[in-house]
């Protein structure tokens, strides 16, 4: 993303809209996002923290479980 003012500068992030649509299909609320007045789409990244957590959280614990039930069905065979 390139700064409208800075033309040299790149930063990362992520598309308001995108993410925008992604808690929408999930039913999730979030409230990171801001409408400017001129109706530009904006992500307070702060508040994205705590649910990324909990989702590398929910992740890893997935990714835990898998691993044992393909150990299990390893030692079977």
């Amino acid at each position: 993303i390139k700064d409208e003012f800075d033309e040299t500068t790149r930063s990362d992030g992520l598309i308001a809209q995108e993410v925008q649509a992604v808690c929408d299909s999930l039913g999730v609320q979030f409230n990171g996002i801001n409408e400017t007045s001129q109706g530009k789409l904006g992500l307070q990244y702060g508040l994205l923290v705590s649910p990324l957590i909990a989702a590398v959280q929910e992740l890893s614990s997935r990714n835990e479980s898998l691993a044992a039930r393909i150990a299990t069905l390893e030692e079977a065979s």
